[in-house]
C-alpha cells in the first residue's frame, strides 16, 4: 500500500516501513491510496502481534495491509480504516485478537462502533464501522491449549454485555462464538496458541487462505 499525505507518497511495503496514522480525523478524508493487488486488510489487536507479522513479511506471502490500534482503537485509527475501506470496498477486512471478552470488544468496535468513547461516541456514533470478519482467535483454535486462564468476574460481566446489550448479538456467528467463550469460562492469548510454531504467520495464513473467519 502507498499512502499520499502531506504532499508526498509513503510506501508501506518498503522493507521496515510502517505508516503512523495521524490523529487528525478530518485529514483522513484527503488521503489517497495506491495498491499493488491487495487481497486482505488484516486488523490486529496487539502491537506486538503487528510487529511480528511485519517482521515475518506476511504481506509477501499474501498481499495485504496490516493495521493495529495498539489495543482499544481510537477514533483516528477507525477513521483511517474506514477511509481505506471506502477506497477498496471489495477487499475483505478481517480481525485477529486474543480469545477473551476484551479482544471481542475491540473487534466489535471496529465493526459496529460499540464501545466506551464518551464524548467521541456522541460525536461520531457508528460512522466509522466497517464490515470486519472475525479471523481468530476462535474456540477451535484454543481447544486443548494448556495456557488457558480462568475468566474474572469482570470478564464474565463483559461477555454478558456483549451477548445481551451490544450489536454483537445481531450476528449469529459472532454471538455463538461469544457464547462459547462465556460457557468455557477461560481466556487464551494468541501468543500461547502459536508458541509451538516458529512463525505467527504459519498460524494466520492457513486460516486466512482457508476463509476460516466469521
Amino acid at each position: 500500500l502507498v499512502v499520499w499525505q502531506g504532499g508526498s507518497w509513503h510506501d508501506c511495503g518498503a522493507h521496515g516501513n510502517t505508516y503512523n496514522i495521524s490523529p487528525d480525523i478530518a485529514a483522513h478524508e484527503e488521503l489517497q491510496f495506491q495498491s499493488r493487488g491487495m487481497s486482505y486488510i488484516l486488523v490486529v489487536e496487539k502491537e506486538t502481534v503487528f510487529h511480528r507479522l511485519c517482521e515475518e513479511r506476511v504481506d509477501r506471502a499474501v498481499p495485504m495491509v496490516v493495521i493495529t490500534g495498539k489495543g482499544f482503537p481510537d477514533v483516528a485509527t477507525r477513521a483511517f480504516l474506514h477511509r481505506l475501506h471506502r477506497t477498496f470496498p471489495s477487499v475483505p477486512i478481517v480481525g485477529l485478537c486474543d480469545w477473551n471478552p476484551h479482544g471481542c470488544l475491540i473487534l466489535s468496535v471496529y465493526r459496529f462502533g460499540f464501545g466506551r468513547y464518551g464524548v467521541e461516541a456522541q460525536r461520531w456514533g457508528e460512522r466509522f464501522g466497517v464490515p470486519l470478519a472475525w479471523l481468530g482467535l476462535h474456540g477451535s483454535d484454543v481447544a486443548g491449549s494448556t495456557a488457558q486462564q480462568e475468566q474474572s468476574p469482570r470478564d464474565e460481566a463483559l461477555l454478558d454485555t456483549l451477548l445481551n446489550h451490544s450489536p454483537v448479538a445481531t450476528d449469529r456467528a459472532w454471538a455463538t462464538e461469544v457464547d462459547r467463550m462465556h460457557r468455557a469460562k477461560v481466556n487464551c492469548e494468541i501468543e500461547a496458541v502459536t508458541q509451538i510454531q516458529e512463525k505467527l504467520s504459519d498460524f494466520v495464513l492457513p486460516k486466512l487462505l482457508g476463509h476460516k473467519f466469521i
